[in-house]
């Protein structure tokens, strides 16, 4: 099982074929992507999540500036 949703699964889940239009619906979901080289990249944790309506947290701290 992949850590990330397979293309088909993101066209299935968002209703879209072109990547800007699914990170458009993600963006409006509130479910975390990235948007990378016109694919994009969705945790599939974060889509089970969202299917199961339970709160997505992502952290708004900047781990880089960690030392």
């Amino acid at each position: 099982m992949s850590k990330f949703l397979e293309p088909e699964e993101l066209r299935q889940l968002t209703g879209c074929t072109i990547a800007v239009k699914q990170s458009r619906w993600l963006t409006k979901k509130g479910i975390p992507h990235h948007l990378d080289n016109k694919r994009n990249i969705v945790s599939c944790i974060h889509a089970r999540a969202w299917l199961e309506k339970r709160p997505l947290y992502s952290s708004s701290r900047n781990w880089e500036s960690v030392s």
